[in-house]
């Protein structure tokens, strides 16, 4: 297969029908952290909000974590007091603030441009709006859209007290409205509808519900940490309704563009995993497969994926649907270079 065959069969992912899927992947490219370093941050942070109380679930964790246990299976079986899950919650929030504040710096001082606004300016943004799920917490996805002119719809009707409106949300980006054959017709500003499963950094609870703010407030985020505790908490709002809008538009979408995303999530892995195993395209771009990842696409007859190449330098892997693999130079499993050798 030349390089051109495969240029196209990666391009034919950006039709109609898409919806894109992001893990966490992406935002480590980005400069954001990874499990590695909220597990560092967490072994030095707790014990400071917990003024030196030693909580005894976190010291069975803490244990996990110094023999070098990963952080989602060091919480594993862990039932977590509400004190110690609310810290948790505080050195993950504070960790990928001071992180992603820096990035954002660097975005709007035009010393960087993100990944994704690269991407972004080669889909054709449906009339509908382009959906968007992502695991992450940061707001990389919604700065890099902005950055790049296109509105984002979090769902969240409001600038600092942003209450969750789906509906109201989506009429705020009405351009026009005409009368055709006697009926109106609402016309949209290009968005992108973005879903967050598992919270947000501008997520609060506000006189109990949630609400979404612009400013950096001083609470704890609506966000669930690693660990059994996001299976529990994930059903509850805004959570749940978050999920449940994520699932539909996987049902809905007839093709996926899945970025560093480890296919780790049971709040998504039972309606992806079978839309896949139906035989709906897929491309997934990551420097390296996950075991699930690989096991799940063993059974799925139409995915493609883009690797970091084992054998060659500066180079991709490229995986077509039979299951041959390509050597192809360039760094393509990194959205941003895809972006601009193949996709612009």
């Amino acid at each position: 297969m030349t390089v051109d065959e495969i240029k196209k069969q990666i391009q034919s992912i950006l039709g109609d029908g898409l919806a894109v899927i992001i893990g966490c992947g992406l935002s480590c490219a980005e400069g954001l952290p990874g499990m590695s370093d909220l597990a560092d941050a967490l072994q030095k942070g707790i014990l400071i909000l917990r003024r030196g109380l030693v909580d005894p679930e976190w010291l069975i964790i803490s244990k996990r974590l110094a023999r070098g246990t990963g952080l989602e299976a060091a919480l594993a079986g862990v039932e977590l007091p509400s004190a110690l899950f609310d810290s948790i919650i505080a050195v993950t929030a504070d960790l990928f603030r001071k992180h992603e504040r820096a990035v954002i710096g660097d975005v709007i001082e035009a010393r960087r441009q993100l990944r994704f606004s690269k991407l972004a300016k080669a889909i054709i943004i449906p009339t509908t709006g382009l959906p968007i799920i992502t695991t992450n917490y940061d707001r990389l996805v919604e700065i890099a859209c902005e950055s790049n002119g296109l509105c984002v719809d979090s769902m969240f009707i409001g600038s600092f007290l942003g209450r969750l409106d789906g509906k109201a949300s989506a009429l705020s980006f009405c351009r026009t409205l005409t009368r055709r054959q006697g009926k109106l017709q609402l016309t949209y500003s290009p968005r992108i509808r973005i879903f967050k499963p598992h919270g947000s950094l501008d997520w609060y609870n506000h006189q109990g519900k949630a609400i979404r703010a612009s400013l950096d407030l001083d609470l704890p985020p609506l966000i669930i940490p690693p660990g059994e505790m996001k299976y529990r908490v994930g059903y509850n709002e805004p959570f749940d309704a978050q999920r449940e809008f994520a699932n539909r538009e996987i049902d809905r979408s007839s093709r996926y563009l899945i970025i560093g995303y480890g296919f780790n999530d049971n709040h998504l892995q039972t309606h992806l995993d079978r839309n896949l195993r139906m035989g709906k395209p897929c491309l997934v771009v990551t420097r390296e497969l996950s075991p699930s990842a690989e096991s799940l696409i063993k059974e799925c007859p139409n995915v493609r994926t883009l690797t970091e190449s084992k054998t060659m330098t500066d180079a991709t892997t490229y995986r077509d649907v039979s299951g041959w693999e390509y050597q192809v130079k360039g760094r393509w499993w990194d959205i941003g270079n895809l972006s601009e050798e193949v996709f612009l």
